[in-house]
C-alpha cells in the first residue's frame, strides 16, 4: 500500500505541471490556465495604472 500511496502523490504532483506547462489538455486544464491568463491581465492592467500614476506624479512635480 505504500507504494500505492506513493504513486498517487507522485501523479498528484505531476499531474499540475502539466496542466501549467500543457494547456490544451485533458479536462481540468483551462482552469489553472484561465487563472494564469487572470493573473497575467491583472498584472499588466496594475502596472500600466502604477505607471500611469508615476508619470503623472512625476509631471506635477517637475516644473
Amino acid at each position: 500500500q505504500n507504494t500505492n500511496i506513493e504513486i498517487r502523490n507522485s501523479k498528484q504532483i505531476r499531474i499540475p505541471n502539466q496542466k501549467m506547462t500543457k494547456t490544451k489538455q485533458g479536462p481540468g486544464a483551462p482552469s489553472p490556465y484561465w487563472e494564469s491568463v487572470v493573473f497575467v491581465i491583472g498584472a499588466f492592467v496594475f502596472f500600466v495604472i502604477v505607471s500611469h500614476f508615476v508619470l503623472r506624479i512625476s509631471i506635477l512635480i517637475s516644473p
